[in-house]
């Protein structure tokens, strides 16, 4: 009967105008958005799949360019591996990615922070990747802009944010069944508040702000990605280059407070997934969660390394054959390829629903559906890093062994943001963090030759 209900409240609710709706979206206004954002360029395996789409004939022939004036984490990923670079006396610096998960992103705040900690004592400061680029979707996007800053100070907040005490400090909630009519099940409003206050204290950038400034002076690339509702293209906004800009402007409050609200808009917006979370609006223009069609940025970075290595080695190469002495070249001669880190955070294995079998109403299919859609998404998005880079270091960690952890980790059904259940998973990924090798190292394809 209940079902019956809640399914007859849904039909009700979807016969209402479309202008009813309670919550509405979140806006934002960000001067110069056009310019910190950029599209994905799609990897040479979609490029080929979707090429009877394209009728300009010229962009079928060759490969885009490793790096251009338009792709600023193309040309961060090609800085990292440039043999005469500022670093060239040391390996190159690694790529982080960073998946989503809500609420499990406190398994990847365990994780990441232990390693940080580990690293203090210089027996084990190998435990902590360098980390020269870092991208995220989601949760994964808001654990960057700790991450890039990276001292001790930043980990422990990173770790007090995914440590909430009530799941109103994120969001506010309705039943799901009320989704139709407020356009979510849960309001971000919490949520926009939390990071204002992290981005300038007591989010107000007439004060100091503090984590923008870091961010400006971290010395690593950090990229948020999210989804164009309209067009549906994937894109990634340059963090660092809106941070950086809240130093110019005509006043010093005026550029501190677009960059807060350019920075929150396009976190907030890489975690609005749609019916979950509230509709978030930068400028005229509805944006969802970057996980609607990436869990990570992956292929595409994964390219660009493996592009960016080749050129690397043949530079060496070249230089090692013309005699060259120099300590860079020497150093290059025998290249150390980058490694590739990724988070998953959130475990790859689905869980049974029983419900799929008991209720046959639309929400409950519909919600069951999106998670199968979400696990294969996941699952296969991190298989694709190693087609497009069939060589070369991939390391995971994932929250798979949740369900067996010490203590158990017990995941409350219908909770968004559950206290406990974060508190565990943090102690989870500390637990993981603490294995004598705590990254799981993806196989490479055998038979691919490397360019020497």
């Amino acid at each position: 009967m209940r079902n019956l209900l809640r399914t007859a409240g849904a039909i009700v609710l979807a016969l209402l105008p479309a202008g009813c709706a309670t919550r509405g979206a979140l806006h934002f206004d960000c001067k110069g958005f056009d310019h910190y954002v950029h599209n994905l360029e799609p990897s040479k395996l979609v490029r080929d799949i979707q090429s009877d789409a394209v009728t300009d004939v010229d962009l079928l022939s060759g490969d885009t360019a490793l790096a251009s004036d338009i792709d600023p984490m193309a040309n961060s990923i090609a800085a990292l591996l440039a043999p005469d670079g500022p670093r060239s006396d040391k390996d190159p610096r690694s790529t982080l990615l960073l998946s989503g998960g809500g609420q499990w992103g406190a398994f990847g705040a365990g994780f990441l922070g232990r390693l940080h900690d580990q690293a203090a004592d210089p027996a084990h400061a190998d435990r902590y990747p360098d980390f020269g680029v870092i991208t995220g979707v989601s949760t994964g996007g808001l654990q960057a802009l700790f991450v890039a800053i990276g001292d001790a100070e930043a980990y422990r907040d990173l770790r007090t944010h995914y440590a909430p005490k009530s799941e109103k400090e994120i969001v506010d909630r309705n039943p799901t069944w009320q989704a139709v009519a407020t356009g979510s099940v849960a309001g971000l409003a919490p949520l926009r508040r939390k990071i204002e206050a992290v981005l300038c204290h007591g989010g107000d950038p007439a004060k100091e702000c503090k984590v923008i400034e870091q961010l400006a002076a971290s010395g690593t690339k950090v990229y948020i990605g999210f989804v164009e509702a309209s067009s549906g293209r994937f894109v990634y906004a340059d963090v660092v280059a809106i941070a950086n800009d809240a130093k110019a402007g005509p006043t010093g409050l005026e550029s501190r407070r677009n960059a807060q609200q350019c920075l929150t808009g396009v976190a907030m917006a890489s975690a609005a997934m749609p019916v979950f979370f509230q509709q978030v609006k930068i400028g005229p223009h509805a944006y969802y969660d970057g996980g609607v069609r990436q869990s990570v940025f992956e292929v595409r970075v994964a390219e660009l390394m493996q592009q960016a290595s080749a050129r690397a080695l043949e530079a060496a190469a070249a230089r090692k054959r013309s005699g060259d002495s120099a300590p860079d070249a020497a150093t290059h001669s025998s290249f150390a390829e980058p490694s590739l880190y990724v988070v998953r955070n959130g475990p790859t294995i689905l869980e049974p629903d029983h419900k799929a079998d008991d209720a046959a109403d639309a929400l409950t299919a519909a919600f069951r559906a999106e998670a199968i859609v979400v696990n294969e998404l996941e699952v296969s998005s991190i298989a694709a890093l190693r087609l497009a880079r069939p060589t070369g270091p991939i390391r995971l960690v994932t929250a798979d062994g949740w369900k067996k952890s010490s203590p158990v980790c017990d995941k409350p059904p219908g909770v968004m943001f559950d206290p406990d259940f974060m508190a565990c998973l943090q102690t989870f990924g500390i637990a993981k963090a603490s294995r004598p090798v705590p990254w799981i190292s993806l196989r490479e394809i055998t038979g691919v030759r490397k360019k020497q």
